[in-house]
């Protein structure tokens, strides 16, 4: 038979569901479908002096990177590439990163988490479900992973990703070439995006061969002037009270045995009262700094006698702690404070400790100053990266790793799994997924919409009861109406074998062939269920 019928909207139904398919590579065989491994670094000088011929080290690779999945991905995470909770994924971008990228064919809509294994001499690599990379076998509660605790952070990721000012451009040079680095607003890596000004800073790499590291570099911003310095407005964030716990974690390399490192303490900013005469700066309301009071949530800071000193102050009470530093050398120092007391740890150690003995109010309005004691007096110089305050108190072995991963997150890098890029960014963990590895094993699972289409065709008792069948036709021919005599009796009932389904331009768009042929009934009606997945 060949007879049309109109399906409604009660007649058909669509079931989304995924279906999981697993890749297993090695070196060849990952090659062999187009995953790639690329290393990309980032620039010091700026884009206009690379093309496409001289850029070896994909800087701008580098560039678009940061662009579509890091830069400002906390203040703009809508406008980044990547599935992205900023609370529960890291995403830090250091001056080297290695990529693994996988073709769209092999992960379809996405990576499915926690299925990505990617091993080889350096040990397993595997995702915690939330976009985070890390080796596998780590106990995360040995870190710090919490973002919300990291009330401010002066990482190296804004330290480096500075444009060279004194760059060659098409053979010209800066007639005016500058010495320090000055901007203002500049967002720290916290949480809590606190801004900075920066003031006559350099920028260096460095060597670092801590006893809990292994030799790498680690990117430090430089003081050595007798106006060099950092600036943080006041944040009720970091300014503590007895009872607060807090920790400050930073590396430095002293090169005078004197000099503020960090302190919320000597200055603070306000704003003039409102005037109604005229003035030579427009609007009257220009910020200005003034002394504060005598009262402070900590100082720390490098004396006369090669001490490094930590201290907080009530206006009466003065507790410090004090231990002995050397300049000319790398130390990772964390001064904490709980519980009542004061400590002060060096290289993952606890060299001193205190009891605090501040009972009153500690807290003030003044700026946060690094290298400087409120940019009047006791300028540091030397070298300091990695300035990092918890509200939070940290074990032991946070403290260890905190000296050890620099950062103090246990993430090697990030993998977007809408995007199919696995990204090993972290300084200690470089040599990880680099283009001349050998893999023992990447694996993953993809995920693959796929939707499950049901049109139930329901014939009535008085429908399809009759064929076109030339087969039933006195005459064998098209042309011809007449039926044979057996095809006019009450008992001739015709058979379904096939049912199509056709747009409204008659075009056939599915066909669905029935194992055996259905005998039509005149008394009940028929639903044919056609399922198919697309």
């Amino acid at each position: 038979m060949a007879v049309y019928k109109t399906l409604g909207p009660d007649d058909i139904s669509r079931i989304p569901f995924n279906a999981n398919k697993q890749f297993t590579f090695n070196s060849a065989s990952a090659a062999a479908v187009g995953i790639t491994f690329q290393t990309f670094n980032y620039p010091t000088t700026t884009l206009d002096t690379f093309s496409n011929g001289n850029d070896t080290n994909n800087s701008i690779k580098y560039q678009q990177l940061d662009h579509l999945f890091y830069k400002n991905h906390i203040r703009d995470i809508s406008n980044r590439l990547g599935d992205a909770d900023y609370l529960l994924q890291t995403r830090n971008l250091y001056v080297k990163t290695n990529v693994i990228s996988i073709p769209s064919n092999l992960y379809g809509n996405k990576i499915k988490p926690g299925t990505f294994n990617f091993s080889g001499s350096f040990g397993i690599v595997i995702d915690d479900q939330k976009g985070n990379l890390i080796i596998s076998g780590t106990n995360l509660i040995n870190h710090s992973i919490d973002e919300k605790e990291k009330v401010f952070n002066l990482g190296p990721i804004k330290g480096f990703k500075q444009y060279n000012v004194n760059y060659n451009l098409y053979g010209k040079t800066s007639p005016n070439p500058l010495k320090y680095y000055n901007n203002e607003n500049i967002y720290d890596d916290s949480y809590y995006s606190n801004t900075l000004k920066y003031k006559n800073i350099t920028f260096n790499q460095q060597d670092y061969n801590l006893p809990l590291v292994t030799g790498s570099k680690i990117n430090f911003l430089s003081t050595d002037s007798l106006t060099s310095s950092i600036v943080a407005p006041h944040n009720e964030t970091y300014n503590f009270n007895p009872g607060e716990d807090f920790t400050i974690s930073f590396f430095i390399n002293p090169v005078s045995a004197s000099g503020y490192i960090a302190s919320k303490s000597t200055t603070k900013t306000l704003i003039k009262t409102p005037i109604n005469k005229k003035t030579n700066t427009t609007g009257s309301s220009q910020p200005f700094d003034v002394r504060e009071k005598n009262r402070f949530p900590f100082e720390i800071f490098i004396d006369s006698s090669q001490n490094l000193n930590f201290k907080k102050s009530d206006g009466v009470n003065t507790p410090t702690v004090t231990v002995p530093i050397t300049t000319g050398s790398l130390h990772h120092v964390v001064c904490m404070s709980s519980a009542s007391v004061m400590e002060i740890w060096m290289s993952g150690s606890k060299i001193s400790s205190t009891t605090d003995t501040t009972t009153g109010q500690t807290e003030n309005q003044a700026n946060l100053y690094l290298g400087s004691k409120g940019e009047i007096s006791n300028y540091y110089t030397g070298s300091l990266s990695n300035v990092m305050i918890f509200n939070s108190v940290k074990t032991q072995q946070q403290i260890e790793n905190l000296s050890s991963s620099l950062d103090g997150n246990p993430y090697v890098g990030n993998i977007f799994y809408s995007n199919g890029v696995s990204i090993i960014t972290h300084p200690k963990h470089q040599d990880i997924a680099l283009p001349s590895t050998v893999v023992k094993k990447l694996s993953f699972s993809n995920i693959h919409p796929i939707y499950e289409n049901e049109y139930q065709c329901t014939i009535q008792a008085d429908e399809y009861n009759f064929t076109h069948n030339i087969s039933t036709r006195k005459i064998k021919s098209d042309q011809k109406p007449d039926l044979a005599n057996f095809a006019t009796g009450s008992q001739f009932k015709p058979y379904v074998t096939t049912v199509g389904l056709y747009n409204e331009d008659n075009e056939l768009l599915v066909v669905g062939k029935l194992g055996q042929p259905i005998r039509m009934s005149d008394e009940t009606d028929t639903t044919f269920a056609i399922r198919w997945d697309t």
